[in-house]
Formats: C-alpha cells, sequence, structure tokens
C-alpha cells in the first residue's frame, strides 16, 4: 500500500536534523539524473492531463448522445450508458482537478519547501531563509530534490492515474454493458 503525501511528510525527518543520506561530493552526473527524473515526471503529469481530457471529452459526447435518445424513450441501454459516461466525466475531472488544501493551514515540519502550497503562506524573507537552509549544503539540496522527486510520483499514483484507471476502465464497461443491453432489447422486440 503506498502512503499518502500527509503520511510520507509525516514519517520524513525535517532537514534541520540533517541529511538522511550521504552525498560525499556534488557532481554533473547527479544533477543530470535528477533534472531527468524530474522532467519525466512533469511529462507524466502532462499526459495524465492530457488522457483526462480525452475521457472527459469522449464521456461528454456520448453523455450528450445517450441522453438525447432517451427524451423519447427509456431503454436500459441509453439509460447505462447516460449513467456511465456521466460517471467517467467525474472521473476525469477528479483526475484533472487539482488537490491541495483550500485553507492555508500550517504545514509539518518536514514540509517540502519546493512545492509552491507550501511556500505560498510563507513571507519572501521567509521563503528565503528556508531556501537557505536547503541549499546550505549539497546533501540537503539533494534531499530536497529527491524528497519532491518521491512526492510528485505519490501525488501522480494516488490522486491523477488512479482516477484516469478508474475512469477509462468504467467507460469501457458502460460502452460494453450498453451494447449487450441494447442487442437483448433487439432480440426481446
Amino acid at each position: 500500500m503506498t502512503p499518502s503525501r500527509s503520511e510520507a511528510l509525516a514519517t520524513s525527518r525535517p532537514l534541520s536534523q540533517g541529511p538522511a543520506f550521504n552525498v560525499p561530493q556534488a557532481g554533473a552526473h547527479l544533477d543530470l539524473m535528477i533534472r531527468q527524473t524530474r522532467i519525466h515526471h512533469m511529462m507524466l503529469s502532462i499526459s495524465a492531463d492530457a488522457k483526462a481530457n480525452m475521457l472527459m471529452i469522449a464521456s461528454s459526447v456520448v453523455l450528450s448522445l445517450a441522453a438525447h435518445e432517451m427524451v423519447g424513450s427509456m431503454q436500459w441501454h441509453s439509460i447505462i450508458l447516460t449513467v456511465g459516461s456521466l460517471a467517467s466525466v467525474c472521473m476525469a475531472i477528479f483526475a484533472a482537478m487539482p488537490k491541495f488544501p483550500l485553507g492555508f493551514k500550517k504545514p509539518p515540519p518536514s514540509r517540502n519547501v519546493l512545492f509552491f502550497n507550501t511556500f505560498a503562506h510563507l513571507s519572501y524573507e521567509q521563503f528565503l531563509h528556508e531556501m537557505e537552509e536547503v541549499m546550505s549544503s549539497p546533501a540537503k539540496t539533494y534531499e530536497m530534490q529527491l524528497r519532491e522527486i518521491y512526492e510528485q510520483g505519490l501525488y501522480l499514483k494516488k490522486s491523477k492515474y488512479r482516477f484516469i484507471q478508474a475512469g477509462y476502465s468504467l467507460f469501457l464497461l458502460t460502452l460494453f454493458s450498453s451494447a449487450v443491453a441494447w442487442i437483448i432489447e433487439a432480440i426481446a422486440a
């Protein structure tokens, strides 16, 4: 079971206690690895948003067609299409919707100062102080970047791809169920 972002933050230790690992020497190869991983995560997030958008469009088109067909007669295949498409649209919206608390609650002591929702409540001077602590040694800087990569991965899995997978599965099940209901209705008529 994958921990949630808050669980990951709760179990991670604040940077002020020192790095959990030792980076003997900073190097271009480490910077390149971290940069490539962050770019990969960004591309996965963009891909997730594009997939959610495709699901939203396809489900909305099917939803409007099925709802229009329901006006004339209430048949099971059109009811299944309408309800399933509406649920798929909702899953796509959940996948694309930003997920952060609406209020600015005080973040936990092991916060990720690289994440905008963490530093948005800080004054510029507080932000500079936090960044100065992170940038005081290569090990702290690398640890913060690795924490951000880890949290981005958790976020992608928990908050985006989970809803996209559920939405596409539901949409496929809806289409299949509706086709079966249509065949049964055609045979019975």
